[in-house]
């Protein structure tokens, strides 16, 4: 159970803050803008998410009866 924890917090938590940490740093040296940036995420990124999710479903067809 603390091993599945573990693997948990490594492979999914650390690589988000890890990202985070990577903006608020680079955020002051790029000179991005907050709003840009949020606005190519809502367009651009979380569309390419989603159907990179729904392309690797396995939909298997049932047969009524």
């Amino acid at each position: 159970m603390a091993l599945q924890i573990f693997r948990i917090f490594l492979d999914i938590v650390i690589p988000v803050f890890a990202l985070v940490f990577i903006g608020y740093l680079a955020r002051p040296h790029l000179k991005l803008d907050t709003k840009t940036v949020s606005r190519t995420a809502y367009l651009i990124l979380i569309p390419c998410v989603v159907f990179d999710m729904v392309s690797g479903l396995v939909i298997s067809l049932a047969v009524p009866g």
